[in-house]
């Protein structure tokens, strides 16, 4: 919960925060209760036959933390690539002196900054899916809550 909020994920770290606090709350009421969702949700997180409907149902955090990734590499190789270009640009027609060689470099530059446009938007790709990531990880969470709580509503209404 703490990293999220380091790594400005405001509306993931405030989910946890909030689903926190309820936590405490029914921890406070009823604390054997609490130690039993406790392990529910242990077992449904770390358990791969009672993890993967789960993952199912509300997506991999992890896969989704790799798509993210992946857009930040992709972002990393336009730069690369883009910055690789203009030095060879640059490079190559150092010696060049007509004015058609001012224009083509000024050409080149003008491609360079399109294409590094398409690493600014796998910036934003990169922290869109970094915020739905947060959005799953605050419904897996309180569907696993759900889950695990869901003993005491069947005791509830059987008894």
């Amino acid at each position: 919960m703490v990293a999220s909020g380091l790594n400005a994920d405001g509306l993931g770290f405030a989910g946890n925060l909030v689903a926190t606090g309820l936590s405490a709350i029914g921890a406070v009421m009823d604390p054997l209760q609490a130690v039993f969702a406790a392990g529910v949700g242990w077992l449904m997180e770390h358990v791969s036959c009672l993890r993967e409907p789960l993952d199912r149902l509300m997506g991999d955090p992890k896969a989704i933390e790799g798509h993210a990734q992946s857009w930040k590499n992709v972002e990393q190789r336009i730069y690369d690539a883009t910055g690789f270009f203009v030095a060879e640009v640059n490079r190559s027609t150092a010696a060049w002196a007509a004015a058609s060689a001012e224009a083509y470099r000024r050409r080149a530059h003008a491609h360079a900054d399109g294409i590094q446009a398409m690493g600014r938007i796998a910036d934003d790709m990169s922290k869109a899916t970094t915020i739905v990531g947060a959005l799953v990880g605050v419904a897996r969470n309180t569907i696993r809550d759900i889950i695990a709580d869901s003993h005491q509503r069947v005791d509830v209404l059987i008894g």
